[in-house]
């Protein structure tokens, strides 16, 4: 199930793919929650979401968690393997680049050729910002998960996906292709 043709869709496509299995993506659910219920229902095999958004359905028993798309396992379900655990060595590229494009589910950017020294402020800034004790306890208390990642490291997942886009787009524009 999928809300529309947005990250979580292009990256089920991309899973598909390179653990070479059959996709059929319904899509046109009004919400998570809608998309979320088709699943429980069996209407549909599954969806892809964040953890938060489907944690406590998950606890109560109406889903089960098959896989996750990060580089580690995810400290609340450590049974659950992630992509990298299972998807072959020639599609392990393609893997980490999807793991890079759902780490940018949001972040902090600049133009291409903005001053390194600006750069290098403005990254400082916002670690601080984002560090700071009160912010986090606020964020705590909401239940708002903000994971920091240093802007170098950002630098460095954009330029791998950049490396691996053309291998990419055929799978995403075959996703497209497919619900039309």
């Amino acid at each position: 199930a999928s809300v529309g043709t947005d990250e979580n869709f292009y990256t089920m496509a991309v899973i598909a793919d390179a653990l070479q299995f059959d996709l059929k993506a319904v899509t046109g659910f009004e919400s998570i929650a809608d998309s979320n219920v088709a699943a429980m229902r069996g209407s549909v095999d599954g969806v892809l979401y964040a953890v938060a958004s489907v944690d406590s359905i998950i606890k109560a028993g109406n889903m089960r968690p098959i896989l996750t798309m990060d580089e580690a396992r995810y400290p609340g379900y450590p049974d659950v393997p992630t992509i990298l655990d299972i998807v072959s060595k020639d599609k392990e590229p393609i893997a980490r680049t999807m793991l890079n494009i759902q780490a940018f589910h949001r972040g902090f950017f600049g133009p291409p050729n903005m001053d390194a020294a600006a750069t290098k402020e403005l990254r400082k800034a916002i670690e601080a910002t984002l560090g700071d004790p009160q912010l986090q306890a606020e964020l705590e208390k909401q239940q708002l998960l903000i994971e920091f990642v240093p802007g170098e490291e950002e630098q460095r997942r954009i330029q791998e996906i950049s490396a691996l886009a053309e291998r990419i787009k055929p799978v995403l524009a075959a996703a497209l292709k497919a619900i039309r």
